[in-house]
């Protein structure tokens, strides 16, 4: 009987040691995972690259990345700027700075980056 019990907890001990290992390798697997995330540009989930500009967004032709993480071009259809006036945004918080994709600003203020020449230079 003794033999038994003995065996019966090792088997228990073992299980639980199994049991840890695996928690603890799956833990470092999500470390990593996150690490890699961290480290990836910021994309809203819905950056898909689009033809035309959502209706009532501006759009930013000829622009340029600056180093502070803003965008400098040429101003169409805007609310606050005449059509090809030049525009530096604060820096880019939403969004893929590339042709095609709606970016966004901290304040929320939102940008078409467009892949068109702007027609003033």
């Amino acid at each position: 009987a003794e033999a038994k019990r003995k065996e019966a907890e090792e088997k228990r001990a073992a299980a639980a040691a199994a049991a840890e290992a695996k928690r603890k390798e799956v833990e470092a697997k999500k470390r990593v995972t996150q690490q890699k995330r961290a480290s990836l540009p910021v994309q809203s989930p819905t950056a898909a690259k689009l033809e035309r500009p959502p209706s009532g967004v501006p759009v930013i032709k000829s622009w340029n990345q600056r180093p502070d993480g803003g965008v400098s071009g040429r101003i169409y259809n805007s609310r606050s700027f005449a059509d090809g006036e030049f525009v530096e945004t604060s820096p880019i918080t939403k969004g893929s700075i590339e042709n095609g994709s709606v970016v966004a600003t901290k304040s929320g203020s939102r940008y078409f980056l467009s892949a068109e020449p702007a027609l003033k230079q």
